[in-house]
């Protein structure tokens, strides 16, 4: 469409002293930059919302990278995907790990292992996932973890480290 309306426009210009063109094609652009505004807008939030999220969850990210230990287990929030692209730390589970079960049975048994101990049974389960001290206490067991990641409206009763617009960082106590 944008070459389409680039060659038109040329066009035009070329041609303005002939008024019939200017006539005639004057609405067809008009209509061409409307559609194209109607169809180009919502494609443009769409990348405007995950870019602030994207960086959101990349402030999260860089900042447990910097403040914590290379060997550090993270549980984070299973909803926030692309955390450790970050972060470059180890974390007990998100849901968007589950498309890496089509290559690794072990990995597989292991991923919807850990989804369940969540409560996470299926998709729409992450929609409404919250987490409470008992069950972190109880995943603490298994697989030990010194950071909590997740959304601000989340409160926990542990230290908080670090928060940005949508996350917060709390340093697990085990007491």
């Amino acid at each position: 469409i944008k070459f389409f309306t680039i060659i038109l426009i040329t066009f035009i210009i070329y041609n303005l002293n002939k008024s019939n063109i200017i006539k005639y094609f004057l609405p067809i652009i008009i209509m061409l930059l409307f559609i194209s505004i109607d169809v180009y807008l919502p494609v443009l939030k769409s990348f405007i919302e995950t870019n602030k999220e994207n960086l959101y969850k990349k402030d999260i990210g860089i900042w447990i990278n910097k403040h914590t230990d290379k060997d550090d287990l993270i549980f984070i929030d299973p909803r926030l995907y692309n955390f450790r692209v970050y972060s470059k730390r180890s974390c007990f589970v998100t849901w968007g790990e589950g498309t890496r079960a089509f290559f690794s049975i072990d990995f597989a048994i292991k991923w919807w292992k850990r989804v369940n101990e969540l409560g996470l049974y299926k998709t729409e389960d992450i929609k409404k996932f919250s987490i409470n001290i008992e069950k972190l206490r109880s995943i603490d067991r298994q697989y030990p973890f010194k950071y909590i990641v997740v959304k601000n409206n989340i409160n926990l009763p542990f230290e908080k480290k670090y928060s940005s617009r949508e996350y917060v960082i709390y340093k697990y106590d085990k007491r």
